[in-house]
Order: C-alpha cells, then sequence, then structure tokens
C-alpha cells in the first residue's frame, strides 16, 4: 500500500544507500548513474536524478551507448511510478528496435 517513492525509498535504504559512482566489474556508467538517479528520486529530487540520465544520454558516442542510455532513462520513469513517460521512451526504443532490425 506504500506509494513508488516509498517503495524506491525503502529499497534504497535496504541497498545501504546510492552507489558509490563505480561501476564495479561489469557495471557501466547508465547503470551507476540510473542507480544515482533513483537515490536522488528517492529523496524528492525526481528531476535531479532525471539532470543525470539527461547528462549520460547527451553524453553517448555511439548509437548503442544512446540506446543503453534511453532504456535506462525508461526504467528510471518506470521505477519512479513516472509510466506515463516510460511509455513513450520504451515505444521510441521499441520503433528503433523495429527499424535497425534488432527482433
Amino acid at each position: 500500500f506504500a506509494d513508488e517513492m516509498t517503495k524506491l525509498w525503502i529499497e534504497e535504504q535496504m541497498q545501504g544507500g546510492a552507489s558509490d559512482g563505480n561501476t564495479g566489474v561489469g557495471g557501466s556508467a547508465w547503470q551507476a548513474a540510473t542507480q544515482n538517479a533513483l537515490s536522488l528520486a528517492a529523496k524528492g529530487k525526481f528531476e535531479d536524478g532525471l539532470g543525470l540520465m539527461q547528462a549520460g544520454l547527451l553524453s553517448a558516442s555511439d548509437d548503442r551507448e544512446r540506446f543503453m542510455w534511453q532504456m535506462s532513462r525508461g526504467q528510471f520513469f518506470e521505477k519512479t511510478g513516472k509510466v506515463q513517460l516510460a511509455v513513450p521512451n520504451l515505444e521510441h526504443l521499441w520503433n528503433q528496435m523495429l527499424i535497425c532490425s534488432l527482433t
């Protein structure tokens, strides 16, 4: 019965807080940024978290990296309860996959 932001805060607390920025073995910049963005959102700073995701997307060096940043942004929207933002983002990615014959 908790709202999405409360669930997110509880999940963050159970994991011991935000990522320290180290992506670890097999990690990626977008995964680390997503965790940091979720941590900010859990503290009521959704816009700051979204800013992290947007900055990463703008710094992407190739199509694959851009795609991964966009997918991570969609996950950020979904996990913060912003389904109305997640759906168009993920639909765009689906269309990109169809265009590039990735399905």
